[in-house]
């Protein structure tokens, strides 16, 4: 039923949006959307999960506010050509076209980013759980530290490499576990699927844990390496 509502949403733009506000207007000011009814109309299904400011509070969907625009529409290809599984998204963006899509992605990679999860699950750490998830974040055991990529301050390259600030650890585990088990890939190479691979189990937990509920600890900007430690296909 939720997901017949999604589709009547994007496909008929029937969902009653009145009193909603969107944020983001500077890119529709920047002559690459012309028709805020078209934009709401678009956004109706994405809202029921993401919400229309982008700033999701299910735990298991990521807030994409902010988020970059090449690493937004990427991951709408992804969903739309099979390379990233997921049911509903799938279904969603199936006969969707590249421009369109471009447009929904530029529209949340304007809107304010956010940092902290709203329904994040806490689960708190003990401190060997946290020294080692802060350490497989910054210094990586057998495979490269998560801020070799996505800087030191976790906050991504702004271009193509995603902020991994205000996702949920439930969200960040269940990504790691997709890219082991192939639900989720990249464009070749992916390096993501490498790094999740090298990871155990216990690790995995660790680090998601850590990302989600350390924020304070990764706040503060730093310079971020130029090259990735891997091949990774994502700046192609």
């Amino acid at each position: 039923m939720r997901l017949l509502v999604f589709l009547t949403c994007l496909i008929w733009g029937t969902c009653s949006l009145a009193g909603d506000s969107l944020a983001g207007d500077s890119f529709a000011s920047d002559n690459l959307l012309n028709n805020s009814g078209d934009m709401r109309q678009r956004l109706a299904a994405c809202s029921s999960c993401h919400e229309y400011a982008g700033d999701s509070q299910q735990s298991y969907a990521p807030s994409i506010a902010g988020k970059p625009l090449e690493y937004l529409n990427q991951q709408l290809l992804n969903y739309r050509e099979g390379r990233r599984l997921n049911s509903v998204m799938n279904t969603l963006l199936a006969y969707l076209g590249d421009d369109y899509l471009y447009e929904i992605a530029g529209y949340y990679s304007t809107l304010p980013v956010t940092d902290v999860p709203r329904n994040s699950s806490a689960v708190k750490q003990s401190s060997a759980e946290a020294i080692r998830g802060k350490t497989l974040v910054h210094s990586g055991i057998t495979g490269p530290a998560c801020s070799a990529c996505h800087g030191n301050d976790l906050r991504g390259d702004g271009v193509a490499i995603p902020s991994l600030r205000g996702l949920s650890a439930k969200y960040i585990a269940a990504q790691l576990g997709a890219w082991r088990t192939n639900t989720r890939r990249a464009r070749a190479p992916d390096c993501m699927k490498e790094v999740a691979n090298m990871l155990t189990n216990d690790e995995l937990s660790a680090v998601a844990q850590w990302i989600a509920h350390s924020f304070e600890e990764a706040a503060t900007p730093q310079p971020n390496n130029v090259e990735t430690p891997l091949p990774c296909g994502a700046h192609k």
